[in-house]
């Protein structure tokens, strides 16, 4: 399976590199907001589809 056939395959796919074992590539698999200061905050959750490593990261 080619790299550009996954980038299809997979709505949530980020084209970046997993910090920790640096194979796998970071898979959006959920998002969720909070409310920190009457501010809406929308955080992703990725993971590693390789070796399984979540990270989420908010904006």
């Amino acid at each position: 399976m080619s790299l550009g056939k996954a980038q299809q395959d997979l709505s949530g796919f980020v084209d970046e590199r997993c910090k920790e074992c640096k194979k796998g590539f970071m898979l959006k698999v959920g998002e969720y907001s909070k409310i920190i200061n009457a501010n809406v905050i929308m955080c992703k959750i990725f993971v590693c589809n390789k070796c399984g490593f979540k990270d989420k990261r908010c904006s």
